[in-house]
Parts: C-alpha cells; structure tokens; sequence
C-alpha cells in the first residue's frame, strides 16, 4: 500500500509539471506576440533630445508669460538659503523676473559694483546638472 502511495505521489507532481511547462510555454508564446508599446517603438537612440535648454526655456517662458531678458553673468548657488535670506532681510537682492525655472528663483545683487546672481536652497544632482550647463543656460536666458 505504501508503493501506492509513492507512485501516486510521483504521478501528481509529473502532472503538475507538464501542467507548469505548459504555461510557461503559453506565456513565452504570448509574450513574443505581445506588441511593444508605443513609447518604446521606433526610439532612435542616437537622435538629439527635444529636451534641450532652448526648449526647456522656451516652453517655461511661454507657460509663464516670462518675457527675455537679463541674467547675470555670475550666479552662485546658495545650497542652505542663509546668503539668499540676509540679502533679502537688508534689502540688498531682489527677485530676478526673467527667471525662467519652475522650482527656484533667482535674486540679483550687487557686490563692490559687480551684479551677481544668486539661487537659495539649490541642492542635490539636479544642480550638478544646471552646474554644467550654466554658461549655457546664462546664454539663453
């Protein structure tokens, strides 16, 4: 009675396998037809960005009504905010209304006759990056 048991113990687990390896078939089979979505399709991946600094500032000055104009040359990134708020609190920096970002504002001020700009609370990789391109963005803006 026991052998019994065993070989029909051992003739489950060969049904659920072959029932196992035939969904993983059906679902290799199903996956290899599946279309790619369309975002994926046709991505040239040696093309340009769309997202260029003229674009970016461009579309932010149009959604804003930001109209061109002056930056200063020389801007400093104040990561704490503690440069930014003495400026304000004397007096000495004003907010910069061609400032085309989303999520900073630039304040300018001027320093023994030399305009700078400056950016409070500009931390973390996504200044590294505007770090960069900075001349470049200057230029734009």
């Amino acid at each position: 009675m026991v052998v019994d048991d065993w070989q029909q113990v051992i003739r489950n687990s060969i049904r659920e396998i072959i029932r196992l390896l035939r969904t993983i078939t059906e679902f290799r089979i199903m996956a290899a037809a599946l279309k790619q979505p369309p975002i994926l399709t046709h991505i040239d991946h040696a093309a340009l960005s769309v997202f260029t600094v003229e674009n970016l500032l461009r579309e932010a000055r149009r959604q804003k009504l930001i109209p061109q104009g002056k930056i200063p040359e020389i801007c400093i990134l104040d990561p704490d905010g503690d440069i930014v708020q003495n400026l304000l609190e004397t007096g000495q920096a004003q907010i910069n209304p061609y400032w085309a970002c989303y999520h900073t504002r630039l304040y300018n001020f001027v320093h023994e006759g030399i305009e700078f700009g400056i950016v409070g609370c500009a931390v973390g990789v996504s200044f590294a990056g505007h770090l960069s391109s900075s001349k470049r963005l200057a230029e734009m803006c």
